[in-house]
């Protein structure tokens, strides 16, 4: 049994493990295609039953608070199709089994303005040295274009995450 972390999310390790009778565990870094009605490796955990719930102690770490998560379990098997392209193109499919620990309903706590305007000003070259000060409105606008294609292919590549409607603005 070998356990590995998302670097390993590779099909051509999957190949070969399987190839010499290892057993691997790994943390999935894609969204992989599937067999099946669901066609992802995401969406068809998503529709597994849940097998089992379990607590996880979280320990304090930096402002965050210790906490317990509260997961669902849910694993299926699946048919890993070879990717399209690449050294992994034209591999046999592979069946494995899909295991999802997810946290249904996690605390929803957005970050403070401050830590949200620095992450944007991040993007547009701000470094947050004690002696820099805050951001400027150059590298804020350097940060949100920055942002803007990430987010656009965000969208692209999770269609089916839908963002929480946005409520209508009252004007007085």
């Amino acid at each position: 049994m070998s356990a590995a972390n998302r670097e390993s999310d590779v099909y051509e390790f999957f190949t070969a493990a399987q190839r010499l009778g290892v057993d691997v565990l790994t943390r999935a870094a894609w969204d992989r295609n599937v067999a099946g009605p669901e066609g992802q490796v995401f969406a068809t955990l998503a529709a597994a039953a849940v097998l089992a719930h379990k607590q996880l102690a979280l320990p304090a770490r930096g402002k965050r608070k210790a906490r317990t998560a509260k997961l669902e379990i849910r694993a299926c098997p699946l048919i890993l199709q070879a990717p399209p392209s690449g050294s992994g193109r034209g591999l046999p499919p592979l069946a494995l089994w899909g295991v999802w620990a997810c946290e249904p309903q996690p605390p929803a706590t957005a970050p403070p303005l401050r830590q949200a305007v620095r992450w944007i000003a991040q993007l547009g070259g701000f470094i947050g040295r004690a002696s820099d000060g805050e951001p400027g409105s150059q590298t804020l606008w350097r940060g949100v274009q920055e942002l803007i294609p990430m987010t656009e292919m965000y969208r692209i590549m999770k269609p089916h995450i839908q963002c929480p409607p946005v409520p209508p603005k009252k004007c007085g």
